[in-house]
């Protein structure tokens, strides 16, 4: 008795017809009856009854299908973690940064050559913390400021994440090229009120939800134009065409971010972003690893430092 042998079988009991069976199977008429009368030789039993209109079950074909069913379906089982064990599945939950989404194009380069499920979610900073929590996502990508760091310091100890540093930076101005504090060398905080200040939103419940958990660096107070918007896409084409700002890490990259938007730093002693990787589990798997290399290698790439570490 063999696996092929049980397949043909319980699929001539589906279809009450031997060459029914056959063209679903794809195998001969003739090959498919030689296949089930060897088989119910070595059972020393009749499976079927056999007429002019095709075959029906016999009381002990019957039976032996619920048996043959349940081990076609064990082996279906098996066949499904194996075929799970060899997919690479990875996913990342960030705020919105380019770097990230350039370690994950070179994660996907590096893999490109196997099986893969990858989803790489950008999404407000509760998320990403929820996410990581829930095993959602293998890592998380937030950023610590002087305005957020005791509230989320305090919610991922209490979540049993843990925080760990990548880069410290200090906060730049995203402004296209034409906008008219381009070419300043740095930006005094205050030159920004006459300009619509664009925000990543967080959907919290009141404003000091709000600020605690804002991607920005540098709280604005009372900004008279505020622009909130929820991907980074959308984000990217306000700058492109308007004379609004963000504030952010400074980070450039050619193909991620527009050639026309530009970085100016903020003229603040004490705005420093933290970003780091977050995790729930202190083992780090190959790809995890990986992962956190190549974001390493992104910013060291493409992060312009103003002052050394």
């Amino acid at each position: 008795m063999n696996f092929q042998q049980l397949k043909y079988f319980a699929e001539t009991a589906k279809q009450n017809s031997i060459s029914g069976a056959a063209s679903k199977l794809y195998v001969s008429q003739p090959a498919l009856s030689a296949a089930i009368k060897e088989l119910e030789t070595e059972l020393d039993i009749r499976l079927f009854d056999r007429n002019n209109k095709g075959v029906t079950l016999t009381n002990d074909g019957l039976s032996f299908l619920r048996l043959a069913l349940e081990i076609l379906e064990k082996v279906d089982d098996v066949k499904k973690i194996y075929k799970n064990s060899t997919t690479l599945k990875f996913q990342v939950s960030s705020q919105h940064y380019a770097f990230v989404i350039d370690a994950f194009i070179n994660f996907i380069n590096i893999n490109e050559n196997k099986k893969f499920n990858l989803r790489v979610k950008e999404t407000k900073t509760l998320n990403v913390i929820e996410d990581v929590y829930q095993n959602k996502s293998h890592l998380g990508i937030i950023c610590l400021t002087e305005s957020n760091k005791n509230v989320i310091v305090n919610l991922l100890e209490k979540k049993s994440i843990l925080f760990n540093e990548l880069i410290t930076v200090h906060p730049h101005i995203f402004i296209r090229r034409t906008h008219p504090l381009a070419q300043h060398k740095k930006i005094n905080i205050r030159e920004l009120a006459h300009y619509p200040a664009v925000m990543y939103a967080q959907n919290n419940s009141d404003f000091l939800s709000e600020m605690f958990f804002m991607e920005e660096a540098i709280v604005i107070e009372d900004p008279d134009r505020v622009i909130y918007t929820h991907d980074r896409g959308s984000m990217n084409n306000i700058l492109s065409n308007t004379n609004s700002y963000t504030i952010g890490t400074g980070c450039l990259i050619k193909g991620i971010i527009p050639d026309d938007i530009t970085a100016v730093p903020i003229e603040h002693d004490n705005g420093e972003m933290v970003i780091g990787w977050i995790h729930s589990n202190n083992n780090i798997s190959e790809e995890e690893d990986l992962f956190i290399s190549l974001l390493k290698q992104s910013l060291d790439k493409n992060f312009i430092r103003d002052t050394p570490k």
